[in-house]
């Protein structure tokens, strides 16, 4: 083989390892648009969810704001009767007492 085919060989291998030096993966999408592809991906993923979580029919709802007034558009002049309404001032106090309790606990950890 003479010096010129070996300089040849050389050079296509030369041109070659510069080809293979480049990532094994090539991305056909910018780098810059991965995060929005991500963020479609997730949202694209996340709208069955979202559509069918509170699904319910017309009659469905009819009925179920019969037994639960918090469906029926602004209360509709629901008077809560006694004992609804000491359930909902309990639990009130509940929530108000256990803020309270995490206040003076944060406080006496400092």
């Amino acid at each position: 083989m003479s010096v010129t085919g070996l300089l040849s060989v050389h050079d296509s291998l030369s041109r070659r390892t510069d080809r293979d030096r480049r990532p094994s993966t090539v991305l056909l999408i910018p780098v810059k648009h991965i995060v929005q592809l991500r963020l479609l991906l997730v949202l694209s993923l996340m709208l069955p969810l979202a559509v069918s979580a509170q699904h319910l029919t017309y009659p469905e709802w009819q009925a179920r704001s019969q037994v639960d007034a918090r469906l029926k558009p602004h209360f509709q002049g629901h008077v809560f009767t006694p004992e609804q309404t000491e359930k909902v001032v309990d639990a009130a106090e509940d929530h108000v007492m256990g803020i309270l309790n995490r206040n003076r606990m944060a406080l006496a950890a400092d």
